[in-house]
């Protein structure tokens, strides 16, 4: 879920300025589909996080203001946050989700409550996000069962590298409305 920006006035930078908050994903990859879309929240759509948009999963390209229009990518391969509590290692394959109960942290930095992160169980209150995909050919390293590991537990991994899903997503509970 997005928050509120501060006085654009007094510190029009902040928008783009990550030190303050991590990003709460790294495009790496798009393919095809760039949609501009209307922000009818009261709150900013922070770059780097997803929304749905028709059903799909999108993410914004650039910070975009309540009552503006933003560009969003519909086909996206990125780097997101990770649950902080994450308990158990994903591997390559694995179906994730977008939880806005939970916080991503990144550096000893936390994203402001209700923005969300990746879980690797459906959400009370989110939406299937995509599938985890490995980082770098180099740095593979395999679990026990020979699967690509993407995220560790120990030592805990800040992100994970997500494709998304085509077609229509699964939501879960109480999610923004984006449209």
């Amino acid at each position: 879920m997005p928050f509120s920006t501060p006085n654009l006035v007094a510190n029009p930078v902040l928008l783009e300025n990550f030190t303050t908050y991590p990003a709460a994903g790294i495009i790496r990859q798009v393919e095809g589909l760039v949609l501009p879309w209307y922000n009818r929240l009261t709150t900013t759509i922070w770059a780097g996080e997803p929304i749905i948009i028709q059903g799909a999963v999108a993410i914004s390209k650039k910070p975009v203001l309540p009552g503006k229009v933003g560009s969003f990518y519909l086909q996206w391969v990125g780097d997101f946050l990770v649950n902080p509590a994450l308990a158990a290692e994903i591997v390559a394959g694995d179906l994730l989700y977008w939880n806005y109960d939970l916080n991503g942290a990144e550096g000893g930095v936390t994203l402001a409550s209700g923005v969300g992160c990746v879980a690797t169980a459906a959400p009370t209150n989110g939406f299937q996000f995509g599938r985890a995909v490995i980082m770098q050919l180099n740095e593979v390293t395999v679990d026990g069962s020979g699967d690509a590991i993407c995220a560790t537990t120990s030592p805990l991994s800040a992100r994970v590298r997500v494709a998304n899903l085509p077609g229509s997503v699964t939501t879960y509970g109480t999610i923004p409305v984006f449209h």
